[in-house]
């Protein structure tokens, strides 16, 4: 039986994650510099819990904090700082704890994530769109 879906971008979602030329990242490998409200994201208390939830509001299906050579070339200093001391209870966004444009970072401190997509009903489903059908 044919099932016919319905889809539109869900432009609701605050956070995004970007490549280096500050583009949305719309395909795999889901990595990218993390942005809130078009702002970073401090590492303190950042952790996989956090990366899980953050991931998870965005429609993927879990997350991981990544680093090394591939950062660079990052234009991280074009934009403010908008999240500090992340906490998550859960892999829920609603558990988590923050400070909202306050924080004693620097970009050093970006966060930088690979969020995984989740496979349902033998379909891969890009990140931030809603479908019904």
């Amino acid at each position: 039986e044919d099932i016919k879906l319905s889809c539109i971008r869900n432009v609701e979602f605050k956070f995004r994650l970007v490549d280096q030329a500050g583009i949305d990242v719309m395909k795999a490998p889901f990595s990218g510099l993390l942005l809130f409200n078009n702002q970073t994201v401090c590492d303190d208390s950042f952790d996989n819990t956090a990366a899980n939830a953050v991931c998870r509001s965005m429609g993927y299906y879990m997350g991981s904090i990544y680093s090394g050579p591939e950062l660079e070339g990052y234009n991280n200093e074009q934009y403010q700082i908008g999240l500090d001391d992340v906490n998550c209870a859960n892999t829920s966004w609603e558990s988590c704890t923050y400070l909202y444009n306050e924080h004693n970072c620097g970009h050093s401190e970006d966060i930088f994530l690979t969020c995984i997509r989740e496979k349902r009903f033998g379909m891969e489903f890009e990140s931030n769109w809603i479908c019904s059908g």
